[in-house]
């Protein structure tokens, strides 16, 4: 008999697969739990969201932790901040703290801060400008229209991430 591949189905989750990823969810990326089950990392994260998991990889166990910073996109400062845009747990993006530390001045909705060079993680502050939310939609909205693609439903197609750019 022709395996799933050959005959163009979709391969089905099975119990024990489901009861893996609900076990490691929080302990294994979801590239690695991708590898044991021989699916993609988008197959993985798809079908945890379905689950009702969320990825627990947060804080010290996320491999981009680095001395009490979490770098990914932004770079995020854990611990007990005393900055009004500072989560419940007091963790808040850096560049934000950063602005406001240095300039003392409110953040007001539809207000973001921008990196001027485009590295999110450069966040010196002759790097940090405060911007409106739609201005900043106008400069990144050519760069991300020129790397995304359109689903026939309208919505963007499921693309890589583009690199080094701020969002």
């Amino acid at each position: 008999m022709p395996s799933w591949e050959e005959r163009g189905e979709l391969k089905r989750w099975t119990r024990d697969e489901l009861a893996f990823l609900r076990e490691n969810y929080d302990k294994l990326t979801w590239k690695e739990i991708g590898s044991a089950l021989e699916r993609t990392s988008l197959s993985v994260k798809r079908r945890a969201y379905r689950m009702g998991l969320k990825h627990g990889l947060k804080g010290k166990l996320n491999p981009a932790y680095k001395h009490g910073k979490l770098v990914d996109v932004y770079v995020k400062l854990y611990g007990k901040y005393e900055c009004p845009y500072a989560d419940e747990k007091g963790n808040v993006n850096e560049h934000v703290y950063a602005w406001w530390k240095h300039h003392g001045a409110n953040i007001m909705p539809g207000e973001v801060i921008h990196h001027v060079n485009g590295d999110t993680h450069d966040n010196r502050i002759e790097n940090l400008t405060k911007i409106s939310r739609a201005e900043h939609g106008r400069i990144h909205g050519v760069e991300i229209a020129k790397h995304r693609s359109r689903a026939n439903n309208g919505t963007f197609a499921e693309e890589e991430p583009i690199s080094g750019g701020d969002a």
